[in-house]
Order: structure tokens, then sequence, then C-alpha cells
């Protein structure tokens, strides 16, 4: 018997010990309450993800991360064998780094806020070893304001003239080419 036909059976015996008039107005509710009680059940018996299962433990020694395992209890009289060293190794697994491979370095933020009674304008500079003409500095404010900036050519930027209480703590930070992510400044006006 389906889900829906045993709560309809359910709304049917209710319903008959009720006036005919009473079971109209209260039919919908009562439907609609019993499939909600059903569903979750039957979500209640479902097993929850953990964070492993998303995101395998690291590896020390080098060889790819364990793909993740079902959530299903495993049988205790098999053993499961590890994989054959010919099969291919999951894409999403980093391969090992070189300790002599240059690893790529992120920005370097400077900025600073210069305020003339509450008229506030940020600039600064970004270094780094790759090109940053273009970048993005991002500005959040402790009142909520967000704003951003580009790096022009030469590695400065500055916003525009806006007043923002004192007291205003200001974050900023980039993000270069190679997604990384610079330090975070932070600036009081």
């Amino acid at each position: 018997m389906s889900i829906l036909r045993f709560l309809r059976v359910i709304e049917e015996e209710l319903g008959a010990s009720r006036t005919e008039r009473a079971s109209r107005r209260t039919r919908p509710l009562l439907l609609e309450t019993l499939e909600g009680r059903a569903v979750m059940t039957l979500l209640s018996e479902l097993p929850l993800p953990t964070l492993s299962d998303f995101f395998p433990p690291p590896t020390t020694s080098g060889e790819p991360a364990p793909a993740p395992t079902e959530t299903t209890p495993a049988d205790p009289t098999t053993t499961e064998e590890p994989p054959a060293e010919s099969e291919p190794v999951d894409e999403l697994t980093p391969e090992p780094i070189d300790i002599g491979q240059e690893l790529p370095t992120p920005p370097l933020l400077e900025a600073s806020a210069n305020s003339n009674e509450g008229w506030l304008t940020v600039s600064g500079q970004v270094i780094d070893d790759e090109s940053v003409a273009g970048l993005t500095v991002f500005c959040m404010t402790s009142s909520g304001l967000a704003f951003s900036m580009t790096v022009g050519a030469d590695g400065h930027y500055e916003s525009d003239m806006m007043f923002l209480a004192p007291g205003t703590m200001l974050t900023l930070w980039t993000i270069d080419l190679d997604g990384l992510r610079s330090n975070t400044v932070l600036c009081y006006v």
C-alpha cells in the first residue's frame, strides 16, 4: 500500500467520526499534517552524511586519499581489498609537490585610509610576483558597506571620496591571478 493511500485511509477513518460539515473544513489540513509526518518519519530514517563523506582525511605518505565510503553499515564478514596499482587515480587528488618546486606566493596588500572631517579616501598598493593590473581590491566596512577598487598597471589603487562615521573599521583584501588571497589589512577611520 502506498503512503498516500495509507494517509487517505486514515483520513477517512478520522473524518467518519465527525459531521460532514466539520470534516470538509479540516480534511485538507488533516491530510497535509499526516503527509508531513510521513515524510518526516521517512527522512529521519535516512543516514546523515558526515564531513568525511565530502572531504577525505589528508594523508602524509604521499598516497592518494581514500575514496569516500557509503554510509551503509559494513558487513563484518567481508573485507575490502585496496585498489590495484593499475587503477586510475581520482582526478581530484592533487599530485605530490616536488620539494624543490617553487610555490606561488600570495600578493602583498598595503593600504591606508585618509580621513578629513568624515570624508574618506582609501588608497594603497598591491605587490605580487605576477602582473597586478586589473586585480580587484575588496573592502568591507564594519557598518556593512562594501565596495571595491581596481588596481592600476603600477600596482596602486584608490577609492572615490566617501563619508564614513569615525570609528568605522575597514577590512581590505585581494585575490591574485593564481587564486591566492592576499593578507587582510585593517584600517580604522
